[in-house]
């Protein structure tokens, strides 16, 4: 993803937070900055109190879905 100011610059991201959003649910955030200007951009992923349906079909051990 690119700076929204600077246009040219690859955002470097920070990392990844679970969150629990003000109605409840779960999501993920993450967060990106700008090595040039400074800038910093979260994105909030998800917003669902249960899994979707894709993850619940997978067999996954270390999720303890089954």
């Amino acid at each position: 993803m690119k700076c929204w100011t600077c246009n040219d610059i690859d955002l470097i991201w920070g990392g990844d937070e679970d969150h629990e959003n003000e109605d409840g649910n779960l999501e993920i955030v993450t967060n990106l900055h700008c090595p040039r200007c400074g800038a910093e951009v979260f994105v909030h992923h998800g917003g669902q109190n249960e899994l979707p349906d894709w993850v619940e079909a997978m067999e996954i051990p270390e999720l303890n879905l089954h």
